[in-house]
């Protein structure tokens, strides 16, 4: 449940993405959500972080491996995708 699929790939720093492993939300820790939530944080104000897709694809960067700014230039309906997942993990929505 934890797969993003792109509808094409994704081209970052040389490598091109088909798909997007998010099943290391699993194993994040609570510390790594204080540090997302600080560095989200530090640009947004936002009562309901889990809810924004910036701090969305915080964590889905921690629970895939990748730097924030590997979805900075991902298609939008790509976003919402990692979006959709960590909001549904963060509420036991499968």
């Amino acid at each position: 449940p934890y797969l993003v699929t792109f509808a094409k790939p994704y081209a970052f720093e040389g490598k091109e993405y088909t798909q997007l492993d998010l099943s290391g939300l699993e194993d994040l820790t609570s510390q790594q959500l204080f540090d997302a939530t600080r560095e989200f944080s530090m640009e947004y104000i936002n009562p309901k972080p889990e809810a924004d897709a910036k701090f969305c694809c915080i964590i889905a960067g921690r629970a895939g491996g990748q730097p924030s700014e590997f979805f900075n230039a991902l298609p939008i309906k790509e976003g919402v995708k990692v979006r959709d997942i960590v909001f549904s993990f963060f509420h036991g929505e499968d």
